[in-house]
């Protein structure tokens, strides 16, 4: 009897690595991913690419020029509902930090958004996407120095994901573009995400 039980579980073990190995999802497994709600985020470093602001003035040297903003870190939240794998609505929100060379008080620029979004998405591989979005967002853009003012940006970006083994999550990496209209900012941001499949 015990030899039988032996017997079995190595026969069962073999007939499991094939699949293992292969790392293709289950029918069950892909219908998961296919579809549903989901909440995800990320964080990323980030840099400011445009900046309409950032030619010296001659009058005022110490208080311009300095707009040249650089390097810094950002975080996205996304809330969404995926319809069969292919096109996603979401609520998109996030904030941008980017440092500057100023050398007096202004020392970073602050970037808060909230908008409304679509992704398309395209099967490359069992378990992987790939996905293009687009997201018109109401933004808040603040130096530190002037009233933080809130007005119209746009969002791009593009992003891989793997549906992870632990089933409902999946992991990706994300590249966007983020620019604010008045002034006409562009910052990029890229970095790791995680989402959570109901």
């Amino acid at each position: 009897m015990k030899l039988h039980m032996t017997s079995l579980s190595v026969a069962l073990l073999f007939s499991l690595v094939p699949a293992v190995a292969s790392g293709t999802p289950s029918g069950a497994d892909v219908a998961h991913y296919e579809g549903g709600f989901y909440v995800g985020g990320g964080l990323g470093a980030a840099y400011v690419l445009i900046n309409d602001l950032a030619e010296p003035d001659p009058y005022q040297p110490s208080i311009s020029g300095s707009q040249g903003y650089g390097p810094g870190a950002g975080t996205r939240l996304a809330i969404g509902y995926d319809v069969a794998g292919v096109v996603a609505v979401e609520l998109v929100g996030g904030a941008h930090v980017a440092l500057s060379s100023r050398t007096d008080r202004v020392r970073s620029l602050a970037l808060s958004q909230l908008g409304l979004g679509v992704r398309f998405e395209l099967g490359v591989a069992p378990r992987w996407r790939m996905s293009v979005g687009a997201a018109g967002l109401w933004a808040q853009v603040d130096d530190a120095v002037a009233v933080g003012s809130w007005g119209l940006a746009g969002e791009g970006s593009i992003e891989v994901e793997y549906a992870a083994v632990l089933r409902h999550f999946v992991v990706g990496l994300s590249c966007s573009f983020i620019m604010p209209l008045n002034p006409v900012r562009l910052l990029v941001s890229v970095g790791p995400t995680i989402k959570y499949v109901f």
